[in-house]
Protein backbone atom coordinates (compact mmCIF):
# COMPACT_ATOMS: atom_id res chain seq x y z
CA UNK A 1 0.00 0.00 0.00
CA UNK A 2 2.72 1.75 0.82
CA UNK A 3 4.58 1.72 -2.59
CA UNK A 4 1.21 3.08 -4.26
CA UNK A 5 0.95 6.34 -2.38
CA UNK A 6 3.18 7.87 -4.70
CA UNK A 7 1.69 7.17 -7.61
CA UNK A 8 -1.80 8.22 -6.43
CA UNK A 9 -0.60 11.51 -5.26
CA UNK A 10 1.15 11.87 -8.47
CA UNK A 11 -2.43 10.97 -10.31
CA UNK A 12 -4.13 13.28 -8.52
CA UNK A 13 -1.87 16.21 -9.20
CA UNK A 14 -2.38 15.35 -12.47
CA UNK A 15 -5.97 15.37 -12.46
CA UNK A 16 -5.86 18.63 -10.32
CA UNK A 17 -3.57 20.35 -12.71
CA UNK A 18 -5.53 19.62 -15.46
CA UNK A 19 -8.90 20.33 -13.58
CA UNK A 20 -7.13 23.59 -12.54
CA UNK A 21 -7.02 25.16 -16.16
CA UNK A 22 -10.29 24.23 -17.31
CA UNK A 23 -11.35 25.95 -14.69
CA UNK A 24 -8.86 28.82 -15.07
CA UNK A 25 -11.67 30.55 -17.40
CA UNK A 26 -15.31 31.24 -16.55
CA UNK A 27 -17.99 30.67 -18.60
CA UNK A 28 -21.28 32.25 -18.25
CA UNK A 29 -24.25 32.57 -20.60
CA UNK A 30 -24.56 35.98 -22.56
CA UNK A 31 -28.04 37.33 -24.13
CA UNK A 32 -28.05 33.93 -25.64
CA UNK A 33 -24.43 32.67 -26.28
CA UNK A 34 -21.83 32.17 -23.86
CA UNK A 35 -18.33 34.37 -23.22
CA UNK A 36 -15.43 33.52 -21.82
CA UNK A 37 -13.04 35.18 -19.36
CA UNK A 38 -9.87 34.20 -19.21
CA UNK A 39 -8.20 37.50 -17.88
CA UNK A 40 -4.61 37.03 -15.77
CA UNK A 41 -4.77 33.53 -15.61
CA UNK A 42 -1.24 33.21 -16.60
CA UNK A 43 -1.79 31.83 -20.29
CA UNK A 44 1.02 31.62 -23.10
CA UNK A 45 -1.63 30.15 -25.15
CA UNK A 46 -4.64 30.31 -26.08
CA UNK A 47 -7.02 27.84 -24.68
CA UNK A 48 -8.70 24.78 -26.40
CA UNK A 49 -10.89 23.23 -23.93
CA UNK A 50 -13.89 26.01 -23.87
CA UNK A 51 -17.45 25.69 -26.02
CA UNK A 52 -16.84 25.89 -29.68
CA UNK A 53 -20.23 28.57 -29.36
CA UNK A 54 -18.85 31.32 -27.74
CA UNK A 55 -19.23 34.42 -28.98
CA UNK A 56 -17.00 36.83 -26.21
CA UNK A 57 -13.33 35.87 -25.69
CA UNK A 58 -11.00 37.84 -22.97
CA UNK A 59 -7.58 36.81 -22.63
CA UNK A 60 -5.96 40.14 -21.41
CA UNK A 61 -3.34 40.38 -19.25
CA UNK A 62 -1.59 37.27 -19.75
CA UNK A 63 1.76 35.78 -21.47
CA UNK A 64 0.82 35.42 -24.84
CA UNK A 65 3.52 35.68 -27.24
CA UNK A 66 2.65 33.90 -30.82
CA UNK A 67 -1.05 33.97 -32.67
CA UNK A 68 -1.90 31.30 -35.25
CA UNK A 69 -4.67 29.79 -37.18
CA UNK A 70 -5.03 26.60 -34.87
CA UNK A 71 -5.82 29.27 -31.96
CA UNK A 72 -8.87 30.33 -32.95
CA UNK A 73 -9.91 27.60 -36.01
CA UNK A 74 -12.60 25.62 -33.53
CA UNK A 75 -14.21 29.37 -32.32
CA UNK A 76 -15.66 29.79 -35.60
CA UNK A 77 -18.99 31.78 -33.64
CA UNK A 78 -16.65 34.91 -32.09
CA UNK A 79 -17.79 38.52 -32.24
CA UNK A 80 -15.57 40.14 -29.82
CA UNK A 81 -12.01 38.82 -29.33
CA UNK A 82 -9.76 40.89 -26.70
CA UNK A 83 -6.46 40.32 -26.37
CA UNK A 84 -5.09 43.48 -24.09
CA UNK A 85 -1.83 43.33 -22.41
CA UNK A 86 0.01 40.17 -23.21
CA UNK A 87 3.34 40.03 -25.23
CA UNK A 88 2.47 39.30 -28.48
CA UNK A 89 5.05 39.85 -31.30
CA UNK A 90 4.10 37.82 -33.69
CA UNK A 91 0.53 37.07 -35.77
CA UNK A 92 1.10 34.35 -38.12
CA UNK A 93 -0.11 34.15 -41.96
CA UNK A 94 -4.37 33.38 -41.67
CA UNK A 95 -4.48 33.38 -37.91
CA UNK A 96 -8.19 35.27 -37.85
CA UNK A 97 -8.96 33.43 -41.09
CA UNK A 98 -11.91 31.71 -39.28
CA UNK A 99 -13.38 34.18 -37.65
CA UNK A 100 -16.06 35.88 -40.21
CA UNK A 101 -18.23 36.86 -37.30
CA UNK A 102 -15.97 38.86 -35.53
CA UNK A 103 -16.68 42.47 -35.23
CA UNK A 104 -14.05 43.82 -32.68
CA UNK A 105 -10.80 42.64 -31.99
CA UNK A 106 -8.27 44.35 -28.85
CA UNK A 107 -4.62 43.64 -29.57
CA UNK A 108 -3.30 47.04 -27.31
CA UNK A 109 -0.62 46.92 -24.83
CA UNK A 110 1.31 44.09 -27.01
CA UNK A 111 4.86 43.95 -28.98
CA UNK A 112 3.44 44.20 -32.30
CA UNK A 113 6.18 46.44 -34.33
CA UNK A 114 4.51 46.13 -38.07
CA UNK A 115 1.22 45.22 -39.82
CA UNK A 116 1.59 43.25 -42.58
CA UNK A 117 -0.77 42.96 -45.64
CA UNK A 118 -2.35 39.16 -44.58
CA UNK A 119 -2.10 39.54 -40.87
CA UNK A 120 -6.48 40.51 -40.51
CA UNK A 121 -7.14 38.21 -43.88
CA UNK A 122 -10.50 36.16 -43.25
CA UNK A 123 -12.14 39.61 -41.17
CA UNK A 124 -14.74 40.74 -43.52
CA UNK A 125 -16.88 41.82 -41.21
CA UNK A 126 -14.29 43.46 -38.44
CA UNK A 127 -15.77 46.49 -37.03
CA UNK A 128 -12.92 48.50 -34.93
CA UNK A 129 -9.52 47.32 -34.23
CA UNK A 130 -7.50 48.79 -31.33
CA UNK A 131 -3.67 49.07 -31.60
CA UNK A 132 -2.54 50.83 -29.21
CA UNK A 133 0.39 50.95 -26.70
CA UNK A 134 2.35 48.46 -29.27
CA UNK A 135 5.82 49.10 -31.15
CA UNK A 136 4.33 49.28 -34.62
CA UNK A 137 6.42 51.28 -36.66
CA UNK A 138 5.23 50.82 -40.01
CA UNK A 139 1.63 49.59 -41.92
CA UNK A 140 2.50 47.87 -44.86
CA UNK A 141 0.48 48.65 -48.23
CA UNK A 142 -2.86 46.34 -48.07
CA UNK A 143 -2.78 45.93 -44.43
CA UNK A 144 -6.46 45.92 -43.88
CA UNK A 145 -7.71 45.27 -47.40
CA UNK A 146 -9.45 42.41 -45.62
CA UNK A 147 -11.68 44.61 -43.37
CA UNK A 148 -13.75 46.41 -45.36
CA UNK A 149 -16.52 47.19 -42.75
CA UNK A 150 -13.91 48.94 -40.28
CA UNK A 151 -15.46 51.74 -38.73
CA UNK A 152 -12.67 52.40 -35.94
CA UNK A 153 -9.31 52.26 -36.23
CA UNK A 154 -7.14 52.75 -33.18
CA UNK A 155 -2.90 53.34 -33.70
CA UNK A 156 -2.13 55.73 -30.90
CA UNK A 157 1.12 55.01 -28.62
CA UNK A 158 2.76 53.18 -31.39
CA UNK A 159 6.21 54.35 -32.81
CA UNK A 160 4.59 55.65 -35.83
CA UNK A 161 7.20 58.11 -37.76
CA UNK A 162 4.93 58.84 -41.33
CA UNK A 163 1.52 57.84 -42.92
CA UNK A 164 1.81 57.51 -46.95
CA UNK A 165 -0.14 56.39 -49.34
CA UNK A 166 -1.24 52.45 -49.56
CA UNK A 167 -1.39 52.26 -45.17
CA UNK A 168 -5.06 52.65 -45.15
CA UNK A 169 -6.04 51.04 -48.58
CA UNK A 170 -9.61 49.10 -48.47
CA UNK A 171 -11.49 51.34 -45.34
CA UNK A 172 -13.90 52.43 -47.12
CA UNK A 173 -16.36 52.51 -44.29
CA UNK A 174 -13.60 54.15 -41.82
CA UNK A 175 -15.03 56.80 -39.54
CA UNK A 176 -12.68 57.00 -36.85
CA UNK A 177 -8.74 57.15 -37.45
CA UNK A 178 -6.93 57.78 -34.11
CA UNK A 179 -3.06 57.75 -34.62
CA UNK A 180 -2.27 60.90 -31.82
CA UNK A 181 1.30 60.02 -29.46
CA UNK A 182 3.62 58.40 -32.02
CA UNK A 183 6.59 60.08 -33.92
CA UNK A 184 4.57 61.13 -37.08
CA UNK A 185 6.63 64.34 -38.89
CA UNK A 186 5.41 63.60 -41.80
CA UNK A 187 1.75 63.05 -43.62
CA UNK A 188 2.60 62.42 -47.48
CA UNK A 189 0.22 63.39 -50.10
CA UNK A 190 -2.47 60.65 -51.16
CA UNK A 191 -2.40 59.16 -47.70
CA UNK A 192 -6.13 59.34 -47.60
CA UNK A 193 -7.02 59.66 -51.83
CA UNK A 194 -10.64 59.35 -51.89
CA UNK A 195 -11.16 55.93 -52.96
CA UNK A 196 -9.40 55.12 -49.09
CA UNK A 197 -10.93 56.33 -46.61
CA UNK A 198 -14.04 58.33 -48.28
CA UNK A 199 -16.48 58.38 -45.01
CA UNK A 200 -13.62 59.37 -42.14
CA UNK A 201 -15.25 61.84 -39.94
CA UNK A 202 -12.25 61.81 -37.17
CA UNK A 203 -9.14 62.16 -37.56
CA UNK A 204 -6.59 62.37 -34.36
CA UNK A 205 -3.31 63.26 -34.98
CA UNK A 206 -2.36 65.11 -32.14
CA UNK A 207 1.01 64.81 -30.03
CA UNK A 208 3.35 64.00 -32.46
CA UNK A 209 6.19 65.73 -34.60
CA UNK A 210 4.24 67.73 -37.50
CA UNK A 211 6.21 70.83 -38.16
CA UNK A 212 4.42 71.99 -41.65
CA UNK A 213 0.85 71.50 -42.89
CA UNK A 214 0.61 71.75 -46.38
CA UNK A 215 -2.30 71.79 -49.19
CA UNK A 216 -1.94 68.21 -50.18
CA UNK A 217 -1.69 66.44 -46.68
CA UNK A 218 -6.05 66.10 -46.04
CA UNK A 219 -6.76 65.37 -50.07
CA UNK A 220 -9.46 63.02 -49.96
CA UNK A 221 -11.48 63.78 -46.98
CA UNK A 222 -14.32 65.31 -47.92
CA UNK A 223 -16.34 63.97 -44.50
CA UNK A 224 -13.96 64.87 -41.66
CA UNK A 225 -15.73 67.08 -39.15
CA UNK A 226 -13.19 66.45 -36.64
CA UNK A 227 -9.28 67.41 -37.01
CA UNK A 228 -6.99 67.24 -34.20
CA UNK A 229 -3.55 68.53 -34.03
CA UNK A 230 -2.72 70.00 -31.07
CA UNK A 231 0.68 69.31 -29.57
CA UNK A 232 3.05 69.02 -32.71
CA UNK A 233 5.51 71.36 -33.76
CA UNK A 234 3.28 73.24 -36.39
CA UNK A 235 4.69 76.15 -37.49
CA UNK A 236 3.68 76.43 -40.95
CA UNK A 237 0.32 75.96 -42.46
CA UNK A 238 -0.11 76.47 -46.26
CA UNK A 239 -2.69 78.43 -47.80
CA UNK A 240 -5.55 75.38 -49.13
CA UNK A 241 -4.18 73.35 -46.62
CA UNK A 242 -7.89 72.72 -45.10
CA UNK A 243 -9.40 73.62 -48.81
CA UNK A 244 -10.35 69.49 -48.92
CA UNK A 245 -12.32 69.12 -45.66
CA UNK A 246 -15.27 71.21 -46.55
CA UNK A 247 -17.42 69.44 -43.52
CA UNK A 248 -14.97 70.58 -40.81
CA UNK A 249 -16.90 71.21 -38.21
CA UNK A 250 -13.59 71.24 -34.81
CA UNK A 251 -10.21 72.08 -35.59
CA UNK A 252 -7.88 71.79 -32.82
CA UNK A 253 -4.22 73.40 -33.37
CA UNK A 254 -3.19 74.48 -29.42
CA UNK A 255 -0.18 73.76 -28.26
CA UNK A 256 2.15 74.17 -31.42
CA UNK A 257 4.70 76.46 -32.89
CA UNK A 258 2.16 79.20 -35.13
CA UNK A 259 2.48 82.62 -35.93
CA UNK A 260 0.61 84.02 -38.17
CA UNK A 261 -2.45 82.13 -39.77
CA UNK A 262 -2.45 82.71 -43.29
CA UNK A 263 -5.63 84.75 -45.25
CA UNK A 264 -8.30 82.92 -46.41
CA UNK A 265 -7.05 79.47 -44.32
CA UNK A 266 -10.90 78.79 -43.44
CA UNK A 267 -12.60 80.17 -46.65
CA UNK A 268 -14.04 76.70 -47.31
CA UNK A 269 -15.03 76.03 -43.93
CA UNK A 270 -18.25 77.46 -43.62
CA UNK A 271 -19.92 74.73 -40.69
CA UNK A 272 -16.73 75.00 -38.39
CA UNK A 273 -18.32 75.50 -35.31
CA UNK A 274 -14.75 75.32 -33.08
CA UNK A 275 -11.29 76.58 -33.55
CA UNK A 276 -8.38 76.23 -31.19
CA UNK A 277 -5.68 78.38 -31.16
CA UNK A 278 -4.39 78.26 -27.59
CA UNK A 279 -0.84 78.10 -26.85
CA UNK A 280 1.15 79.07 -30.06
CA UNK A 281 2.81 82.14 -30.90
CA UNK A 282 0.06 83.76 -32.89
CA UNK A 283 0.95 87.69 -33.47
CA UNK A 284 -1.88 88.60 -35.85
CA UNK A 285 -5.28 87.12 -36.94
CA UNK A 286 -7.43 87.93 -39.85
CA UNK A 287 -10.36 88.22 -38.16
CA UNK A 288 -12.38 89.84 -40.71
CA UNK A 289 -12.56 86.51 -42.47
CA UNK A 290 -14.59 85.07 -39.20
CA UNK A 291 -17.13 86.14 -41.12
CA UNK A 292 -17.26 83.05 -43.96
CA UNK A 293 -17.84 80.90 -40.81
CA UNK A 294 -21.10 81.77 -39.75
CA UNK A 295 -22.13 78.61 -37.55
CA UNK A 296 -18.52 79.12 -35.65
CA UNK A 297 -19.87 79.34 -31.81
CA UNK A 298 -16.69 78.94 -29.84
CA UNK A 299 -12.78 80.16 -30.72
CA UNK A 300 -9.86 80.08 -28.38
CA UNK A 301 -6.93 82.49 -29.13
CA UNK A 302 -5.61 82.51 -25.64
CA UNK A 303 -1.88 82.49 -24.69
CA UNK A 304 -0.69 83.83 -27.64
CA UNK A 305 1.23 86.62 -28.93
CA UNK A 306 -1.57 89.40 -30.05
CA UNK A 307 -1.14 93.13 -28.56
CA UNK A 308 -3.38 95.05 -30.64
CA UNK A 309 -7.05 94.11 -31.81
CA UNK A 310 -8.63 96.48 -35.07
CA UNK A 311 -12.04 97.72 -35.18
CA UNK A 312 -13.12 95.18 -37.27
CA UNK A 313 -12.10 92.11 -34.55
CA UNK A 314 -14.83 93.57 -32.29
CA UNK A 315 -17.88 92.87 -34.92
CA UNK A 316 -16.08 89.32 -35.73
CA UNK A 317 -15.76 88.77 -32.00
CA UNK A 318 -19.21 89.87 -31.09
CA UNK A 319 -20.86 87.48 -33.83
CA UNK A 320 -19.34 84.08 -32.01
CA UNK A 321 -20.67 82.58 -28.42
CA UNK A 322 -17.81 81.75 -26.80
CA UNK A 323 -14.51 84.07 -27.38
CA UNK A 324 -10.89 83.27 -25.23
CA UNK A 325 -8.63 85.69 -25.96
CA UNK A 326 -7.07 85.88 -22.59
CA UNK A 327 -3.38 86.04 -21.47
CA UNK A 328 -1.95 87.62 -24.59
CA UNK A 329 0.61 90.73 -24.03
CA UNK A 330 -2.18 93.41 -24.92
CA UNK A 331 -0.42 96.78 -25.67
CA UNK A 332 -2.89 99.40 -24.21
CA UNK A 333 -1.63 102.42 -26.55
CA UNK A 334 -4.26 104.68 -29.28
CA UNK A 335 -4.13 101.59 -31.32
CA UNK A 336 -6.53 100.12 -29.34
CA UNK A 337 -8.81 103.24 -29.33
CA UNK A 338 -10.95 101.81 -31.91
CA UNK A 339 -11.46 98.60 -30.24
CA UNK A 340 -12.40 100.24 -26.97
CA UNK A 341 -14.79 102.98 -28.82
CA UNK A 342 -17.04 99.53 -29.26
CA UNK A 343 -16.65 98.45 -26.15
CA UNK A 344 -18.93 101.08 -24.22
CA UNK A 345 -21.45 98.69 -23.78
CA UNK A 346 -19.51 95.70 -21.75
CA UNK A 347 -22.65 93.34 -23.60
CA UNK A 348 -19.00 90.58 -24.30
CA UNK A 349 -17.63 88.56 -22.28
CA UNK A 350 -14.15 88.75 -24.46
CA UNK A 351 -14.08 92.60 -23.28
CA UNK A 352 -13.21 91.49 -19.93
CA UNK A 353 -10.04 89.39 -21.22
CA UNK A 354 -7.57 92.02 -22.34
CA UNK A 355 -5.40 93.10 -19.38
CA UNK A 356 -2.95 95.41 -20.40
CA UNK A 357 1.00 94.34 -20.39
CA UNK A 358 1.89 97.09 -21.51
CA UNK A 359 2.91 100.05 -21.38
CA UNK A 360 4.16 99.86 -17.58
CA UNK A 361 1.80 102.67 -15.71
CA UNK A 362 -1.22 100.13 -17.48
CA UNK A 363 -0.07 96.57 -16.50
CA UNK A 364 -2.62 94.78 -15.18
CA UNK A 365 -5.42 97.39 -15.73
CA UNK A 366 -7.85 95.29 -17.85
CA UNK A 367 -8.67 98.09 -20.89
CA UNK A 368 -12.43 98.05 -20.16
CA UNK A 369 -11.40 100.17 -17.34
CA UNK A 370 -9.62 102.59 -19.57
CA UNK A 371 -10.62 105.81 -20.89
CA UNK A 372 -10.22 107.12 -24.17
CA UNK A 373 -7.89 109.55 -23.00
CA UNK A 374 -5.63 106.83 -21.11
CA UNK A 375 -5.19 105.00 -24.20
CA UNK A 376 -4.43 108.43 -25.91
CA UNK A 377 -1.97 109.64 -23.56
CA UNK A 378 0.13 106.78 -24.35
CA UNK A 379 3.21 107.51 -27.65
CA UNK A 380 1.92 105.92 -30.51
CA UNK A 381 4.75 105.71 -33.00
CA UNK A 382 3.58 105.62 -36.66
CA UNK A 383 0.72 103.80 -35.58
CA UNK A 384 -1.88 103.00 -37.85
CA UNK A 385 -5.64 103.07 -36.01
CA UNK A 386 -8.43 102.64 -38.82
CA UNK A 387 -7.93 104.81 -41.52
CA UNK A 388 -6.06 107.62 -39.80
CA UNK A 389 -2.14 106.93 -38.55
CA UNK A 390 -1.33 108.76 -35.15
CA UNK A 391 2.39 109.99 -34.60
CA UNK A 392 3.02 110.69 -30.92
CA UNK A 393 -0.28 111.31 -29.70
CA UNK A 394 -0.48 113.33 -26.47
CA UNK A 395 -2.96 114.48 -23.87
CA UNK A 396 -6.72 114.98 -23.04
CA UNK A 397 -7.49 117.31 -26.26
CA UNK A 398 -5.20 115.53 -28.54
CA UNK A 399 -7.26 112.31 -27.59
CA UNK A 400 -10.42 113.99 -27.98
CA UNK A 401 -9.59 115.10 -31.74
CA UNK A 402 -8.21 111.64 -32.71
CA UNK A 403 -11.78 109.79 -31.13
CA UNK A 404 -13.71 112.58 -33.07
CA UNK A 405 -12.37 111.59 -36.58
CA UNK A 406 -12.28 107.71 -35.77
CA UNK A 407 -15.87 108.00 -35.19
CA UNK A 408 -16.40 109.82 -37.90
CA UNK A 409 -14.86 106.83 -40.42
CA UNK A 410 -16.18 104.08 -38.64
Amino acid sequence: MGKKLPGVLMFLLVILKVWGTAEACSCTSCYSSTCCNCDNDGLTSVPQHLPTTITKLSLDQNRITTLSRSDFSRYASLEILSLNDNRISTINNQTFSDLPHLRTLWLSKNQITILKADMFTGLGNLQSIWLWHNLINDIQAGSFSSTPQLGTLSLRNNNLTNLRSGMFTGLGNLEELYVYDNEISDIQAGTFEFSSTPKLEKLYIYNNKLTNLRSDMFTGLGNLEYLRLENNKISNIQVGTFHPLPQLRYLQLSKNCIQSIPSNLLEHQLYLRELRLSDNSITTYPFEELSNTKWLHSLYLDYNQLTTLPSKAYDALALIRFVNINHNPWRCDCRMVPFRLKMMNGSHDFEYHIKCFEPSEFYGHSLQDLSLDDLNSVECHEASVGNVLVSSVYGTVAGTLVMVVILLMT
